[in-house]
């Protein structure tokens, strides 16, 4: 068991480095706050909606964690202002319905990047029925 002095020294040490600021989520989340306040600086009238805090908390906490993200366009664009040398790199796959034919590119190249093992894996647990349009599972 630890002394009481050195368990005061290692909750100093991390309540000083302020771990909970390189949190994936707290960059997102202040990017984008911060996208909106350029917007109204930029003269945007248009507040956002009250759905946005929650688009924003939901993107920001799922985002660093996904491959890609379809999500609806005023988040997208929210993103996409955020200046590309503070733009995290999980941004590069965020789709919306203004680029669903880059989505549906995106999806194309996973269907058609399917290694035989697991063409293979998906006929042993599911069967051919869920092959159907799997261009090398013929």
């Amino acid at each position: 068991m630890r002394s009481p002095e050195k368990q005061a020294e290692l909750g100093q040490g991390f309540l000083l480095r302020n771990r909970i600021a390189d949190a994936p989520f707290v960059k997102l989340q202040s990017l984008m706050f911060a996208a909106i306040a350029m917007r109204a600086a930029q003269g945007q009238k248009q507040a956002p909606n009250e759905g946005t805090p929650t688009d924003i908390d939901t993107v920001a906490h799922l985002l660093p964690y996904c491959d890609a993200m379809f999500m609806d366009n005023g988040c997208r664009s929210l993103l996409l202002d955020v200046p590309n040398e503070l733009r995290p790199p999980e941004t590069a796959k965020v789709f919306s319905l203004n680029v669903k034919g880059q989505f549906l590119d995106y999806l194309r190249s996973i269907r058609e990047g399917i290694s035989t093992e697991h063409i293979q894996a998906i006929r042993e647990v599911y069967g051919d029925a869920h092959l159907e349009g799997v261009p090398s599972a013929q």
